[in-house]
């Protein structure tokens, strides 16, 4: 565990598992219908600010700012398989369309970014997001159409 904090923050609710601990973040499921995401605090706001910048367009869950380490996120559960391609497909190219709308370069569009409901995306990661206002050449926009037709074939591998 390498997430650095100050001693600040707030305890999570009890009982709360540990989901995953890349070194850079812990993701914790509570018995409270929340995930907790802790990490560095330039991390942590940055990931709040996209997640607000998306919130009234469907394509994430509701969030909050927990404390100054930690951000939470209504439980979605576990990501169901994808049984519609068509579906999936027309979600897929809606968030591709409105993440640029919204002026912003995801860069991980990636399978572990996403929950799946009923056939529609989720996005649920955004530690590694930018404006495309910025320049970052790692950051590119073509790269999320990329990453989202990565991620399609991935998910719907063996649909008919």
């Amino acid at each position: 565990m390498c997430v650095l904090t100050d001693g600040t923050e707030r305890p999570l609710p009890p009982g709360a598992t540990l989901l995953s601990d890349n070194h850079i973040s812990l993701v914790w499921r509570g018995h409270d219908g929340w995930i907790y995401k802790r990490s560095i605090t330039f991390l942590i706001e940055n990931e709040f600010y996209f997640l607000q910048l998306m919130w009234l367009t469907g394509f994430v869950p509701q969030s909050e700012r927990y404390d100054k380490y930690t951000v939470r996120l209504r439980d979605l559960g576990e990501s169901e398989p994808v049984t519609d391609r068509a579906k999936f497909k027309h979600y897929l190219d809606m968030l591709l369309q409105t993440l640029r709308t919204k002026g912003i370069r995801h860069g991980d569009l990636t399978s572990y970014s996403l929950i799946v409901k009923n056939n529609k995306p989720y996005v649920i990661d955004f530690s590694e997001s930018r404006l495309m206002l910025g320049t970052r050449p790692d950051k590119r926009p073509e790269g999320d159409a990329y990453w989202l037709s990565q991620t399609y074939h991935e998910l719907t591998n063996g649909l008919s």
